[in-house]
């Protein structure tokens, strides 16, 4: 019996064969399903590879923008390398080269090159990729010096150091474990790398980053732990790769997808910075580019929740969930000692709280017992945050009228969100509550380049029916993304309509949502909405300040005529009476606090550890500090 030969298709919008007899190829099939309406009649697909042509001493390697239209730019190739790279899909990325091998982004000239070394471009043309051009630059070297006393008590204890700024405020999250050998060398492991965010003078942000990243001996560093996605906790991790890390990248799979958008904009941000701060003179240099997030998540190595991995002969891991954000974990790490005990290490990262659980994202585990806890302590006050699951769900709801209200009375709202977690989360309570509601005549506009990328992450990470939700939440036709600078300005100056406004970041400093104050605060009828934690330093915080008259905006001053709503239940962090809880089901000689602001921490410790003596818990409590920022395990 023949086969029965398969029909194929013409797409309706394009002409391309298909084999679906809906009359679209699936390019514009999932455009209709998301937009409602085709985008382009281009036949071409992400996908597809790049069309090229043969010179006379060289390939020229045409390339294409989101619209699958040809660009301006094209590449130089050798034409010894066309076989190398033909069946490739080439993509500009910012100021790189990048393409898809085996689910790795790889750049260009390190493909062609066959290293994972830095290349400089020797005219300085990312599009010029012959060989003649590309030179491979040497990875640093460089020496650590040895800061511990190590006594004779100490000889064969695992040494754990605080080198971030984590161990005296909340940002700049960064732990080094060196681990003793029995020829007297250590084995070193990082746990994340976070960029620190104070909200001061560029300038000196960066120094403050520089420091971190200067403490870290990368060269000598054989595993980095990823524990979950907020800039705070993998905002410098790039930096590992110019400094000579060519050690492994250990990570979940969740969190490693989630990675890659959030460095390129960390990237992105830090060379704007720089250009920034070096135009009033200073000549200081990245501490790391886009091509150097690449070369970092080449060496990232994914494994499963739950389970006990071993890496080596001495280091065997743990990541089970810290309830955060999607994809955050809290790391467990089993290290045998050159005695031959083996050391249960703890740390939680950043923990989430039962009171405001966020879509997608599953409970905390407890971890029962360790030789040694690193707990978070960001809200380190009984009377800081929130106390109950009852005031959370209270303000969700009045939220909800407060919405409607604002709208009916023909006020638009600028919706201040951080586009890693928070974006997602708002977007499911718009959805959630106002989906049924036939009188919701209203746009929300989607506003924000690395949330709207992050979006499109969550339908890759997310699986069953939580994926089926959130593709019927980004469906929604009140969603409204914007995906170019053109139609954010257009959306910001249009004072006609009634409308929600979701933009990054959070704190209104940075990105898209600057285009936003701007149009709308000095208008009595906008609201902004203020939905998480306002540094000191930022736009946010002038906004919070009721004393606040004139708020500085990119070196311009704006009169604040718009109407403020704070929330106060929308943070991810576990609070502090939850933390007492969580801490007082450890069995554990020690528990550091750490990522924690100074003010209330001592008296949190002592509260913690009378409320663990209570419960019967011996646990002796420390307040991570720059002066108290090594232990011995």
């Amino acid at each position: 019996m023949s086969k029965r030969k398969k029909k194929n298709y013409m797409c309706k919008i394009c002409g391309r064969e298909t084999g679906h007899s809906d009359g679209y190829c699936s390019k514009h099939f999932n455009q209709i399903n998301q937009y409602g309406f085709a985008l382009d009649d281009n036949p071409r697909r992400s996908t597809d590879s790049n069309e090229y042509e043969i010179r006379e001493e060289y390939i020229e390697i045409y390339l294409y923008d989101f619209m699958e239209e040809r660009i301006e730019e094209t590449i130089k190739i050798d034409i010894e390398d066309l076989e190398l790279i033909e069946d490739i899909r080439w993509d500009k990325k910012q100021n790189c080269i990048v393409g898809n091998v085996k689910g790795k982004n790889v750049l260009l000239p390190n493909y062609i090159l066959g290293v994972d070394n830095k290349i400089e471009y020797l005219n300085g043309n990312i599009y010029d990729n012959r060989k003649e051009n590309l030179k491979i630059v040497e990875k640093r070297n460089k020496k650590s010096k040895n800061p511990y006393v190590i006594s004779k008590k100490n000889k064969n204890k695992i040494i754990v150091e605080i080198v971030g700024k984590n161990r005296h405020q909340v940002t700049g999250s960064a732990t080094l474990i060196s681990i003793p050998l029995k020829d007297g060398k250590y084995k070193k492991l990082l746990i994340e790398l976070g960029g620190n965010q104070t909200n001061k003078d560029l300038y000196t942000e960066y120094l403050y980053n520089k420091e971190i990243v200067d403490s870290i001996p990368h060269n000598e560093i054989e595993y980095t732990f990823v524990l979950h996605n907020h800039f705070d906790h993998v905002g410098n991790l790039p930096s590992l790769i110019p400094n000579g890390f060519d050690g492994k990248l250990i990570s979940n799979e969740a969190n490693a997808k989630l990675l890659t958008p959030i460095l390129l904009d960390g990237a992105f941000i830090m060379t704007k910075n720089v250009r920034a701060i070096n135009s009033k003179k200073h000549n200081i240099e990245p501490l790391y580019t886009e091509e150097d997030v690449y070369l970092l998540m080449n060496k990232c190595e994914t494994y499963s929740m739950n389970e006990i991995h071993k890496l080596d002969d001495v280091v065997s891991f743990q990541f089970v969930n810290a309830g955060h954000i999607l994809g955050s974990c809290q790391l467990i790490l089993y290290i045998k000692t050159p005695t031959g005990q083996v050391k249960k290490l703890h740390f939680t990262s950043d923990l989430g709280s039962v009171y405001n659980q966020q879509p997608f994202v599953p409970q905390k585990d407890i971890v029962a017992s360790s030789n040694f806890s690193m707990v978070e302590a960001t809200y380190n006050s009984l009377d800081r945050g929130f106390k109950s699951k009852k005031e959370c769900d209270k303000e969700r709801e009045e939220f909800k009228k407060f919405i409607l209200s604002e709208l009916k009375n023909k006020r638009s709202i600028l919706l201040g969100v951080f586009a890693q977690a928070r974006q997602q989360t708002m977007m499911e309570f718009l959805y959630r509550n106002f989906k049924d509601d036939k009188d919701f005549n209203y746009n929300i506009y989607v506003d924000g380049v690395l949330g709207l990328n992050l979006n499109n992450v969550y339908l890759q990470v997310l699986e069953g029916e939580d994926k089926k939700y959130w593709q019927e939440i980004m469906s929604w036709s009140k969603f409204q993304y914007i995906g170019s600078y053109e139609k954010s300005m257009e959306v910001a100056c249009n004072k006609n309509e009634v409308k929600i406004i979701l933009s990054s970041s959070g704190m209104f400093s940075n990105g898209r949502i600057i285009n936003h104050v701007k149009a709308m605060i000095e208008n009595p009828n906008c609201t902004f909405v203020l939905a998480g934690y306002q540094g000191e330093g930022t736009v946010g915080h002038e906004l919070q300040r009721v004393e606040t008259t004139e708020v500085k905006v990119e070196g311009m001053y704006y009169r604040k005529k718009c109407k403020i709503y704070q929330m106060s239940t929308w943070s991810s962090h576990i609070q502090a009476q939850e933390n007492i809880n969580y801490m007082a089901q450890i069995k554990t000689p020690l528990i550091v606090l750490n990522h924690s602001d100074e003010e209330n921490k001592y008296q949190f410790r002592d509260i913690v550890e009378e409320q663990l003596r209570s419960k019967n818990n011996s646990a002796k409590v420390v307040v991570a500090s720059d002066k108290n920022n090594i232990f011995f395990v």
